[in-house]
């Protein structure tokens, strides 16, 4: 009986230890990883993210700040962004998404929505 609790507790002793380098090596990989949002890079990412959309859509939002900010590498890399716009009167907050390539001076749009509060 000592010898089977002995091994169970190795295996699942693995099995957790496989897990979590799994987990942490998901969070280097493909995952999305906190930046600074105060970084002039990130708020010029805001900046044209509102533009973007206000070319797309006919919106009239003014880009106040970014106040949150992740990144993703992918071919290039995604920043999802958490954006305060004035929506005259109203001071909203926005999720985008841009994906840019840096070395080709692309950036695109994918995503932009208010934020529910």
């Amino acid at each position: 009986m000592g010898t089977q609790h002995r091994l169970f507790f190795t295996c699942f002793s693995l099995l957790l230890a496989t897990f979590a380098m799994a987990s942490a090596r998901e969070a280097f990989t493909g995952g999305y990883q906190q930046v600074q949002a105060n970084e002039i890079h990130i708020q010029d990412l805001g900046k044209y993210a509102v533009l973007a959309y206000n070319k797309q859509s006919g919106a009239k939002l003014s880009f106040i700040s970014v106040v949150e900010a992740k990144t993703q590498v992918v071919s290039g890399a995604n920043y999802k962004l958490a954006i305060q716009a004035l929506e005259d009167p109203f001071l909203r907050v926005y999720k985008a998404i841009v994906w840019e390539k840096s070395w080709l001076k692309y950036r695109n749009l994918t995503s932009f929505e208010a934020v529910l509060a």
